[in-house]
């Protein structure tokens, strides 16, 4: 599943960035809910231009 998000919150975890999104998700034809996704990512200089506070962000979601 493809989802638009905002990133919500930036956290630096030793050599990597824990990174909080949040995203609406279409449950039925017109209700949206409220999905919060969570990636880490290695800690480079281009992930922290890319994934700063506020940024809207494409992702895909894969069932666990």
């Amino acid at each position: 599943m493809k989802l638009v998000a905002t990133v919500h919150e930036v956290k630096k975890s030793g050599e990597r960035l824990c990174v909080s999104m949040k995203a609406k998700q279409l449950q039925f034809e017109s209700l949206y809910s409220t999905v919060l996704h969570e990636i880490e990512i290695p800690d480079t200089e281009t992930a922290r231009r890319t994934y700063y506070i506020g940024r809207r962000v494409s992702l895909e979601v894969k069932p666990a």
